[in-house]
C-alpha cells in the first residue's frame, strides 16, 4: 500500500459562532477518486478552503509527507502539491487557453526549464485540440473552459486535486464529456471532487463521503455505501437513495 498523500485528523473549523467543520477524518491515497456528496451549506467548500489553507482550523490537524501542517513554510511546500479547479474558474477572456496554462504553471513555480512541456501534456491530457489550445478563452464553450480549469490545476502534477462542484454549469453533454475525460486522466493525484450532482459522482467515483453539519457521516466504497455487492457499478439513482437513507439516520441518531 502506497503511503497516503494527505491525512486530515480531527479537523474544526469554526466562523465565530458557527461550526462549519466538526471532528472531520480523512486519509486519501494516491490515485483514488474520492466523491463529496452533501447538500449546499453542509461545509463542502469549507473542507476544501481548510484544505488549501484558506480557512484556519480551530481543531485538528492535516499531515502531508513532510510533516504536520504547523508553519508557514511547511504550508508554502504543501500548497505546491494541490491543484484546484473552483466551482467558477476565473480566466482572462483576453488570452488563448495555452497562455492560462502557461500562467496556470508559472504561478505554481513550475520552472522555465521544461514549462512548455508541462503545459502541452496538462492541454493534451484534457483532450483539448490544438485549435482550441490557441482559441483565445473568451471564444471557447462551458465545457472547454472547465477542461482549461482542468489543464491549470494539473500542470504542476499535483498530489492532491480538488474539484469543487466542477460540473455545475454544464449542461447534459458537457457533463458526460467532462465525466469521461476524468475517468479516462492519467493522474497519480488523489482526487476529491465535490458535488450536489449524484449521477457524476456515481459515474467518476470509487469511494464517496457524505457530509451532513460539518461531520463525515459516511465514508466507504461507492457500492458499499449504497448497499450493493463488490465491484457493483452505482447509479446516480441509488446514490441519491442512500444519500437520504443516510441523511435520515443521521437524524434519528443512527446511520443506516
Amino acid at each position: 500500500m502506497l503511503d497516503p498523500v494527505l491525512v486530515v485528523q480531527g479537523l474544526a473549523v469554526d466562523f465565530g459562532s458557527t461550526q462549519a467543520l466538526r471532528d472531520v477524518t480523512l486519509v486519501m491515497e494516491p490515485g483514488e477518486r474520492i466523491g463529496l456528496l452533501g447538500r449546499n451549506g453542509a461545509g463542502k467548500s469549507t473542507l476544501f478552503d481548510a484544505i488549501i489553507g484558506a480557512a484556519r482550523p480551530s481543531a485538528g490537524q492535516l499531515v502531508y509527507g513532510q510533516g504536520v501542517l504547523d508553519s508557514p513554510r511547511r504550508w508554502r511546500s504543501w500548497r505546491a502539491c494541490v491543484g484546484l479547479l473552483p466551482q467558477r474558474f476565473a480566466f482572462d477572456p483576453a488570452l488563448t487557453a495555452q497562455q492560462t496554462v502557461e500562467y496556470s504553471a508559472w504561478l505554481h513555480g513550475v520552472p522555465k526549464r521544461g514549462r512548455d512541456v508541462k503545459v502541452s501534456s496538462a492541454l493534451d491530457a484534457v483532450a483539448l485540440s490544438r485549435s482550441a489550445q490557441s482559441s483565445r478563452m473568451s471564444k471557447l464553450s462551458g465545457g472547454m473552459v472547465q477542461r482549461v480549469g482542468l489543464a491549470s490545476a494539473l500542470v504542476h502534477e499535483p498530489s492532491v486535486l480538488l474539484l469543487d462542484e466542477p460540473t455545475t454549469s454544464l449542461d447534459i453533454e458537457q457533463r458526460a464529456i467532462f465525466r469521461e475525460l476524468l475517468l479516462s486522466m492519467d493522474t497519480r493525484a488523489a482526487v476529491l471532487m465535490s458535488s450536489h450532482l449524484a449521477e457524476d459522482l456515481a459515474a467518476t467515483c470509487e469511494r464517496l463521503l457524505i457530509i451532513e453539519q460539518g461531520r463525515i457521516v459516511r465514508d466507504g466504497p461507492m457500492h458499499e455505501v449504497c448497499g450493493l455487492p463488490d465491484n457493483s457499478a452505482v447509479t446516480g439513482q441509488e446514490l441519491e437513495a442512500a444519500f437520504q437513507r443516510t441523511l435520515q439516520g443521521t437524524s434519528s441518531g443512527r446511520l443506516s
